[in-house]
């Protein structure tokens, strides 16, 4: 269960995702592999109500995911 209401949440999201797959290469015994860098940004991100006891306005957010972890900054 998410902690807060999403219905409470708004702002506008621009994200892209590149993926690489890999197919198994069963010669070789190469296994498949995947993949993925998600890159995207969250613009005039707001609640409505209180996140963990805060308020949150005008929020300008970038943010990238990876197999190997996920990095968020911005203002808000």
């Amino acid at each position: 269960m998410v902690p807060l209401d999403i219905n409470a949440l708004a702002g506008t999201v621009d994200a892209g995702l590149v993926t690489t797959v890999k197919l198994a290469d069963e010669p070789s015994g190469r296994p498949a592999s995947f993949d993925y860098v998600l890159n995207g940004s969250v613009k005039n991100f707001s609640s409505s109500e209180p996140i963990q006891g805060h308020r949150i306005g005008s929020g300008q957010l970038n943010f990238s995911a990876s197999q190997a972890g996920y990095q968020i900054g911005g203002t808000a």
